[in-house]
């Protein structure tokens, strides 16, 4: 084993110098890495498939970019506002929010 030397910089952080990546991990650091490309590309993946599957759900639920990406809320928090307030007006229970896959 390395002799192991603790290091401070002007802000006061402690950097630990002189241990392998074998001694601080127990692996070697391309597991680390490729550990690290997998789950980049699982997400990858998925982002990639909502990507393609977004035109779809637009047009099928009539959807608009600015309604589903740039308000907070999204589309269908808006969509099940509007279905309780025409509820409401009609004097009928409200319907529960709907869970599509």
């Amino acid at each position: 084993m390395t002799e192991v030397r603790e290091l401070r910089d002007v802000y006061g952080r402690r950097y630990r110098v002189g241990e392998s990546d074998r001694e601080l991990l127990g692996r070697p650091r391309t597991w680390i890495t490729w550990l690290a490309a997998a789950a980049m590309l699982a997400a990858g993946v998925q982002q990639y498939g909502f990507g393609a599957i977004v035109p779809e759900l637009s047009r099928a639920h009539g959807w608009t970019f600015g309604g589903v990406v740039l308000t907070p809320t999204g589309a269908a928090s808006r969509a099940t506002a509007s279905a309780s307030a025409t509820a409401s007006a009609s004097g009928s229970p409200p319907a529960p929010p709907s869970c599509t896959s």
